[in-house]
């Protein structure tokens, strides 16, 4: 097992993971005009970031955008984490299951269905794993597309559980 940390990316925090003694970082998408932002970053950019993270002996083993997956930008900005994160070497794209917050999760599903199936074939086709971070909404994802490779098995938050008025204890129960 590595241990490592979620954070957003500077020169800085890769040298700090690895005076710390950690062994790998995930990466979070830094959002219009940042440093590290998935939609606009050149191929040169990622080459540097990679032999940074090479030369302190850091594995990058996700990028991660969090959002709610509702209008097109969004969805177009996780496609973007997706090739990032290929690029990059990582084996995981990490996102949050959100969709519609005045919806139920049931609500959602329709929506869910159709863009998670298009990350599917996204992520299969960059040879990736995806990873979001709420469990009920995650295993709702996996019975819309079973097949999809996932990373991780999302998180026991009892702040996610209470955005989607859930339990708290059940995904840890379970």
């Amino acid at each position: 097992m590595k241990l490592g940390f979620l954070t957003g990316y500077s020169r800085e925090r890769i040298e700090f993971a690895r005076r710390e003694g950690f062994d790998c970082v995930s990466l979070v998408d830094g959002g219009p005009g940042a440093e590290f932002d998935v939609v606009s970053i050149a191929e040169d950019k990622i080459k540097e970031i990679r032999e940074i993270a090479d030369r302190n002996h850091i594995a990058i083993t996700a990028v991660a955008y969090y959002t709610h997956h509702i209008e097109e930008a969004q969805i177009q900005r996780f496609r973007s984490t997706i090739q990032v994160a290929a690029k990059l070497g990582a084996k995981v794209a990490a996102t949050f299951a959100g969709g519609a917050p005045n919806l139920k999760p049931e609500e959602n599903f329709p929506r869910f269905k159709e863009v998670f199936s298009e990350y599917t074939r996204w992520q299969r086709t960059w040879g990736l794993k995806l990873r979001w971070r709420t469990v009920l909404v995650w295993l709702a994802i996996l019975k819309i597309s079973p097949s999809t490779p996932c990373g991780g098995r999302g998180s026991s938050t009892p702040s996610h559980r209470r955005h989607w008025d859930s339990n708290s204890i059940r995904p840890i129960l379970w």
